[in-house]
């Protein structure tokens, strides 16, 4: 590490491959490269196992065939060097690495003091500006129990290294570990964890109220792409929030148009703890109910709701929950952040 630009890729691939999750004897590589991935690793199309006994992916990945027993008599792996190449490691690597117009950039957090940076933006948006009863037990950050069980994706300035943007992803094998997702502490979800396949749960997403003109997120969003991608991602899903400053009358306005324009089948949906009290008699042809940022991006993604939303009074918000099945993300955003055509 003590050549400039091979230090430079080692904190790099520090950054893609992030925190190390829990103790064990593995082997990964990060290659760093700016030609085509298939110069130095072949590539075969094959399709994966699903979660569930003899569940077989209905769509083709690519992956590295090769998968030999490790020579490094310190190790015991089998797997020394089998991974997911292609368009999602070149888009992260170009996100942590080369030059934006927007001057940001996004990454993984690698080190406890990003993810405490990460949470007292948290705080920052959810308890000083919109004034959120959290339960951490310190003060100035937003921080839970999940916490030490989540990836956290950093937006950050190009030039200061400020976070600007953050959201936090937990995988199925990772909310084993925490004993849950966070969203079955708002829904009854027994047909989302029914379903084949990985899950990603999406959460505590925040931006910065100077960077909410639609870079930020749309940097996020990338990272989080990429994330999907690299990891064989089937179904993500996460919590999208609408205030209830008005007594609940926008948020009643805006699941009438989401009932009719984007709900998930009747065999896909949740059921929430806590349902959203009647609102108060409205003129629907008077209010104005704008999609909040989070949720309309979550719409123009391809998502769905997944039945009617959760009363958090904590957060004094309506929690709607909305699935993405990642073979049937809108075709544009398919192109653009995975680098692919989606199933008809």
């Amino acid at each position: 590490e003590g050549q400039d630009n091979i230090g430079e890729m080692i904190r790099t691939a520090k950054k893609l491959e992030g925190p190390i999750r829990n103790t064990g004897i593995h082997a990964c590589g990060v290659v760093i490269t700016p030609d085509e991935i298939t110069k130095y690793v072949p590539v075969k199309m094959e399709p994966r196992l699903c979660a569930g006994p003899g569940r077989v992916s209905d769509r083709n990945h690519p992956v590295t065939p090769v998968s030999r027993d490790c020579k490094v008599p310190s190790l015991r792996c089998r797997e020394f060097f089998q991974w997911n190449p292609g368009i999602a490691m070149s888009a992260l690597l170009q996100s942590a690495v080369a030059p934006e117009k927007s001057g940001l950039y996004v990454e993984l957090a690698s080190t406890a003091e990003d993810v405490l940076a990460s949470q007292q933006l948290r705080y920052r948006v959810f308890a000083e500006e919109m004034g959120a009863r959290l339960h951490s037990a310190t003060a100035g950050i937003d921080e839970d129990r999940f916490d030490t069980y989540c990836q956290h994706l950093l937006v950050r300035e190009r030039d200061s290294g400020r976070i600007v943007a953050t959201t936090r992803l937990l995988v199925d094998e990772q909310a084993r570990r925490a004993g849950g997702f966070y969203s079955q502490s708002e829904f009854a979800m027994e047909t989302i964890l029914a379903l084949p396949g990985r899950r990603l749960e999406v959460g505590r997403t925040c931006v910065d109220p100077g960077y909410r003109q639609g870079a930020a997120i749309a940097v996020l969003w990338s990272g989080l792409a990429a994330f999907v991608s690299l990891h064989h991602i089937d179904y993500l899903f996460g919590c999208a929030s609408i205030g209830l400053e008005d007594g609940g009358v926008r948020a009643h306005a805006i699941m009438d148009r989401v009932r009719q324009q984007a709900m998930t089948d009747p065999t896909v949906r949740v059921v929430p703890r806590h349902a959203l009290p009647a609102a108060p008699a409205y003129d629907p042809d008077r209010v104005k109910a704008p999609l909040p940022p989070l949720l309309k991006a979550y719409f123009r993604l391809g998502a769905q709701a997944a039945g009617e939303p959760c009363l958090d009074e904590d957060f004094n918000v309506a929690d709607v929950f909305v699935l993405v099945d990642v073979d049937r993300i809108d075709a544009g955003y398919s192109r653009h952040f995975l680098g692919r055509t989606v199933r008809a």
